[in-house]
Protein backbone atom coordinates (compact mmCIF):
# COMPACT_ATOMS: atom_id res chain seq x y z
CA UNK A 1 0.00 0.00 0.00
CA UNK A 2 1.36 3.43 -0.93
CA UNK A 3 1.44 6.03 1.76
CA UNK A 4 1.16 9.64 0.79
CA UNK A 5 3.85 11.82 2.20
CA UNK A 6 2.40 15.23 2.87
CA UNK A 7 3.83 18.36 4.30
CA UNK A 8 2.27 19.96 7.26
CA UNK A 9 1.05 23.53 6.67
CA UNK A 10 3.76 24.85 8.98
CA UNK A 11 6.53 23.03 7.12
CA UNK A 12 5.28 24.02 3.66
CA UNK A 13 4.96 27.72 4.55
CA UNK A 14 8.71 28.46 4.64
CA UNK A 15 9.26 26.38 1.49
CA UNK A 16 6.56 28.30 -0.33
CA UNK A 17 8.09 31.59 0.79
CA UNK A 18 11.49 30.41 -0.42
CA UNK A 19 10.05 29.45 -3.79
CA UNK A 20 8.24 32.77 -4.11
CA UNK A 21 11.45 34.64 -3.32
CA UNK A 22 13.24 32.83 -6.16
CA UNK A 23 10.61 33.79 -8.76
CA UNK A 24 11.83 37.39 -9.36
CA UNK A 25 15.36 36.07 -9.90
CA UNK A 26 14.13 33.49 -12.37
CA UNK A 27 12.03 36.10 -14.18
CA UNK A 28 15.07 38.35 -14.48
CA UNK A 29 17.13 35.48 -15.88
CA UNK A 30 14.38 34.71 -18.40
CA UNK A 31 14.27 38.37 -19.43
CA UNK A 32 18.04 38.37 -19.90
CA UNK A 33 17.87 35.19 -21.98
CA UNK A 34 15.08 36.69 -24.09
CA UNK A 35 17.15 39.84 -24.64
CA UNK A 36 20.15 37.76 -25.72
CA UNK A 37 17.92 35.72 -28.02
CA UNK A 38 16.56 38.90 -29.61
CA UNK A 39 20.10 40.23 -30.11
CA UNK A 40 21.17 36.97 -31.73
CA UNK A 41 18.12 37.00 -33.99
CA UNK A 42 18.93 40.56 -35.07
CA UNK A 43 22.54 39.57 -35.80
CA UNK A 44 21.36 36.60 -37.86
CA UNK A 45 19.01 38.86 -39.84
CA UNK A 46 21.85 41.31 -40.51
CA UNK A 47 24.10 38.45 -41.58
CA UNK A 48 21.47 37.10 -43.97
CA UNK A 49 21.03 40.58 -45.46
CA UNK A 50 24.81 40.92 -45.86
CA UNK A 51 25.11 37.51 -47.52
CA UNK A 52 22.21 38.33 -49.85
CA UNK A 53 23.90 41.60 -50.81
CA UNK A 54 27.21 39.82 -51.42
CA UNK A 55 25.52 37.15 -53.55
CA UNK A 56 23.75 39.81 -55.59
CA UNK A 57 27.03 41.66 -56.12
CA UNK A 58 28.80 38.43 -57.06
CA UNK A 59 26.06 37.50 -59.52
CA UNK A 60 26.29 40.90 -61.19
CA UNK A 61 30.10 40.70 -61.29
CA UNK A 62 30.03 37.22 -62.81
CA UNK A 63 27.44 38.28 -65.37
CA UNK A 64 29.65 41.21 -66.32
CA UNK A 65 32.77 39.02 -66.45
CA UNK A 66 31.03 36.33 -68.47
CA UNK A 67 29.73 38.98 -70.82
CA UNK A 68 33.23 40.37 -71.33
CA UNK A 69 34.64 36.85 -71.65
CA UNK A 70 31.97 35.94 -74.16
CA UNK A 71 32.81 38.94 -76.28
CA UNK A 72 36.53 38.20 -76.10
CA UNK A 73 36.38 34.45 -76.50
CA UNK A 74 33.54 34.19 -78.96
CA UNK A 75 33.32 37.65 -80.45
CA UNK A 76 36.85 37.82 -81.84
CA UNK A 77 36.83 34.54 -83.79
CA UNK A 78 33.49 35.41 -85.33
CA UNK A 79 34.76 38.87 -86.19
CA UNK A 80 37.84 37.33 -87.81
CA UNK A 81 35.71 34.94 -89.82
CA UNK A 82 33.33 37.71 -90.79
CA UNK A 83 36.18 39.92 -91.97
CA UNK A 84 37.29 37.21 -94.41
CA UNK A 85 33.82 36.87 -95.91
CA UNK A 86 32.79 39.65 -98.26
CA UNK A 87 29.70 41.42 -97.15
CA UNK A 88 26.71 41.53 -99.46
CA UNK A 89 26.51 45.25 -98.84
CA UNK A 90 30.15 45.98 -99.66
CA UNK A 91 30.02 44.59 -103.20
CA UNK A 92 28.91 46.75 -106.05
CA UNK A 93 25.39 46.11 -107.19
CA UNK A 94 24.86 43.93 -110.22
CA UNK A 95 23.82 45.74 -113.33
CA UNK A 96 20.92 44.05 -115.00
CA UNK A 97 20.60 44.70 -118.73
Amino acid sequence: MVQSVGLSPLASGPQAIQLLQVIPQQLQQLQQLEYVRQQQLQQIQQLVQYVAYQLQYLAQYQTHQLGAFGQQAFGQPFQAIASGVPSAFSTSPLHVM
